[in-house]
């Protein structure tokens, strides 16, 4: 069993060479058979060696039926992998190498975040060896041992991404057939992934070894597997059932004394209710789990997709049955004692990490527009790491516009090398469609987002209600390319436009404009279609293109050393094409997160991202994300108001059809104080990006910055009742029961951001100030204390503190942790002049003296 596999592999390094599985797009040779027998048992990779000229062995994972696991490094393409060597016996089954590789024809293009990745199955040295996505995880059994029993919403969680990763695979036509928590891994942000996809059913089609023993584990074997019939999607449901029984009640629903007394119990006996080992379980999820258990199949859930529904159906009815975040409104209340027994009372540091879509921000206020230019603005954004199970249902366009979606292309190149690369091209073509008047183009990562789970390109269009969408397939060889492209009217299905391209591979990046230029004319849009459309500096060397993709990866996948990573890959990939102004954009982004987690001093970092930035407007002055991030540095950390208006305004200028730009103006507007012009540009940049966790949760916090407390919680349970894992959402519906006196409920709310990844030092800030409004000043105090002490272990903003002293009427402490803010240029000065915290020293000159410092005074 892989004991740990990662994500880091999941974007192929563009440098080394294609593995040459076949000469023609619709086949895959197998290995050649290798000559002498090989010997038994598999044979031991010592840590250090080279094993086939390019794998560095770290560590040996694991061991499973199918042979052994090695954590490698892969030398060639500089990242981390899973090699797989099979045992001996199983190279002699040449039907079952073929069924593999035929599976693997269909395993290699999923990209989904909740299934490993399978790269390459070839022969080396003798060995059967398959290289894998690396993913650092426990196992789910392993996990379940050492957790505290889980609540009904983790079950509907951990399930939810379990069933999202299933159906991406059967709708590849791939069957797991040995589905169990020993093959679901989950790692400390509980993040859940499915191993080992296609391995059963290739190698076990009938459940046994080739001396007829079964292999399967008889506690999650489906009736008709036990019963020898081929692998299908129903027995992976059926055994995703035993899964939720067990995470929902701590057992299995049939055990025994024997494998066999196990199996005749699956094909004989009815399961107990879940609930009477449990009765904390939701009836409803109960009732879907046995369900999920029927011994015939047509009573089951029919497929994967239908599953999920049902999760997500029961998690809303929850949502709205029993949380505060679903309340639709509420009006002021007296002042409540808070039960100190419901909240933390101690603290501990916490470093910096990976910040999820919709995630609430470290601190106590909006994040500095700083932090947003770098996670909004970014060409490959937060959105596929977001939690949802929000409801389905179209969302509004936005007023007269066209909508077009930008499906993410298909790779049907021989090699896997370029996966990923279908994502960028995609991206490339949206933001060129995006710069033109009168189109409404979804933002490319929601669409990504809707992709990685599960969604097929017609549920996609339907959901950002296009009236089109842009479907295309592409294949790199040697010196070709063939890229096939046609614009679909979403209503019916019928072909608008269709166009075949064969060109030199160089011209890859050329062709998104052509095409979008192609569908303006064919659409027939106004003033459009004769000129050329803004470059989106398109690059002239494909390892700089790679290098620039993997280095968005990296930067999305957020930390310390995955930011200083994302560095080095821009750097390379401007060396290699100093023509490439998105290079230069990319270091720019990096650098400013890396000041927003001050990996770097701001003194450091936000200087050499602007100097990145106007390097990219150099080469390419139509790049909207280098003008609006060049605002943001403006605007958090030189207190240039004006010049951060005149920048935020260019870059909606150059793509009036992003959301981004918008986006973060609309917070620059709150910032000022300018309230109507804030809500006005906010709901636009939702009309342009529905789908935005973001923008959906910012829309709250403007309505809160302007003091409309009840129009913000209610939007805020808009938000959380269609996606009740948004940490911003439960992070600013906190903030807003503050301002209504409802300081319990405000707790419930933060202690819910924090369960979803919210910093320990920033909540317990939080409830050291609601414990100062409940008149509680020493238990404040003494979490105030805690704090600061563990903050000498890891940053925290010196504003926060601020604000805390402020609540709890230590004006001289306020004052000397502002001084020190202001010394620093912390960006989290933002939003001083507007956020309720520091309404109780609006009156003190010392404050007045700051915001004129800073550029906030009226």
């Amino acid at each position: 069993m892989i004991a740990s596999i990662s994500a880091e592999s999941a974007l192929p390094s563009v440098t080394a060479k294609p593995p040459d599985l076949s000469s023609r797009p619709d086949s895959v040779t197998p290995p050649a058979r290798p000559g002498p027998p090989l010997p038994s048992p598999v044979e031991t990779l010592a840590p250090g060696s080279i094993f086939g000229g390019q794998y560095k062995v770290i560590k040996e994972l694991g061991e499973g039926k199918t042979g052994k696991v090695y954590k490698v490094f892969d030398q060639a393409m500089e990242r981390e992998l899973a090699l797989r060597l099979f045992k001996p016996e199983l190279v002699k089954d040449l039907n079952a190498q073929k069924r593999f590789f035929f599976a693997l024809k269909s395993i290699r293009p999923i990209v989904q975040k909740n299934v490993i990745r399978m790269f390459e199955f070839r022969e080396e040295k003798g060995q059967l060896v398959l290289t894998m996505e690396y993913f650092p995880g426990r196992n789910l059994k392993t996990y379940l041992g050492e957790s505290e029993p889980l609540t009904a919403e983790k079950v509907i969680a951990i399930a939810a991404e379990i069933v999202s990763g299933l159906a991406a695979a059967h709708g590849a036509g791939i069957a797991h057939f040995d589905l169990k928590p020993g093959n679901i891994l989950i790692d400390k942000d509980g993040r859940v992934k499915i191993t080992d996809l296609g391995l059963a059913s290739a190698f076990f089609p009938k459940g046994t070894d080739h001396a007829g023993v079964i292999l399967g584990t008889p506690e999650y074997m489906s009736p008709e597997q036990i019963q020898g019939q081929d692998p299908d999607p129903q027995s992976d449901l059926y055994s995703t059932g035993v899964i939720l029984y067990e995470m929902a009640t701590g057992r299995t629903p049939f055990s025994g004394d024997t494998p066999s007394e196990v199996c005749e119990k699956h094909l004989k006996e009815t399961p107990r209710n879940p609930r009477e080992l449990n009765p904390r379980i939701p009836p409803a999820l109960s009732l879907l789990i046995l369900k999920c258990l029927e011994k015939e199949k047509g009573k089951r859930f029919q497929t994967a997709r239908e599953l999920r529904s049902g999760l997500a159906e029961i998690e809303e009815r929850e949502t709205k049955a029993g949380r505060p975040a679903a309340e639709t409104a509420a009006t002021s209340a007296a002042p409540q004692v808070v039960d100190k027994k419901a909240v933390p009372v101690s603290v501990k540091p916490r470093s910096a990490k990976k910040k999820k879509i919709g995630a609430a921000p470290k601190m106590l206020f909006i994040p500095a527009l700083i932090v947003l230019a770098v996670v909004i603005l970014g060409l490959i954004m937060r959105r596929p790491d977001v939690k949802s199970s929000g409801g389905q249902a179209p969302l509004p366009s936005a007023p007269g516009r066209l909508t077009i979606a930008v499906i993410p292309f298909r790779n049907l190149s021989p090699s896997q090398e370029y996966e990923s690369w279908g994502e960028g091209i995609a991206v490339s073509l949206s933001e060129a469609l995006a710069g033109v008047q009168g189109l409404r183009i979804p933002d490319a990562d929601s669409l990504l987002f809707l992709r990685s789970r599960g969604w097929d390109s017609r549920e996609i269009g339907s959901r950002v209600n296009a009236a089109y969408r842009l479907e295309a397939d592409f294949r790199l060889e040697k010196n070709s390319l063939r890229l096939t492209a046609k614009l679909l009217n979403q209503s019916d299905g019928s072909t608008v436009w269709f166009k075949e391209y064969d060109r030199p591979r160089e011209a890859l990046f050329a062709v998104p404009e052509e095409i979008a230029l192609e569908i303006i004319r064919t659409l027939k849009i106004p003033g459009s279609g004769e000129g050329p459309l803004p470059s989106r500096s398109a690059p002239k060397n494909f390892d700089a293109f790679g290098l620039y993709w993997q280095g968005k990866r990296l930067l999305h996948d957020g930390g310390k050393e995955n930011i200083e990573k994302s560095i080095s890959c821009f750097k390379k990939a401007a060396e290699k094409d100093p023509s490439f102004a998105l290079a230069d954009m990319g270091l720019a982004q990096a650098y400013a997160e890396s000041g927003r987690h001050w990996i770097w001093p701001p003194e450091q970092a936000f200087p050499r991202a602007k100097s990145s930035a106007l390097n990219a407007l150099l080469k390419n002055a139509n790049l909207s994300e280098a003008r609006a991030l060049l605002a943001s540095i403006k605007d958090s950390y030189e207190w240039d108001r004006q010049g951060a208006e005149k920048d935020y305004k260019e870059a909606i200028r150059l793509k009036p059809g992003g959301a981004a730009a918008h986006h973060c103006y609309a917070l620059f507007l709150s910032r000022l104080g300018r309230h109507e012009e804030a809500i006005s540009e906010i709901r636009l940049s939702q009309d342009l990006d529905p789908l935005s966790p973001e923008i959906s949760a910012h829309v709250g916090a403007v309505l809160y910055f302007a003091r409309q407390s009840e129009q913000a919680l209610g939007e805020l349970a808009k938000t959380l009742l269609r996606d009740p894992l948004n940490q911003a959402g439960h992070f600013y519906t906190g903030l807003v029961k503050i301002q209504l006196l409802k300081p319990a409920e405000a707790l419930e709310s933060f202690r819910r951001a924090g369960e979803l990844g919210g910093n320990d030092l920033e909540i317990s800030l939080h409830t050291a100030y609601i414990y100062s409004l409940s008149g509680q000043r020493a238990d404040a105090g003494r979490l105030l204390t805690e704090a600061i002490k563990a903050a000498k272990a890891g940053y925290i903003s010196s504003v926060n503190l601020a604000a805390v002293y402020a609540g709890v009427g230590e004006r001289d402490q306020a004052f000397a942790c502002l001084e020190k803010a202001l010394s620093e240029h912390d960006p989290e000065l933002a939003f001083l002049k507007v956020h309720p915290f520091f309404d109780s020293v609006q009156g003190d000159r010392r404050f007045t003296d700051i915001l004129k410092r800073i550029g906030l005074s009226d």
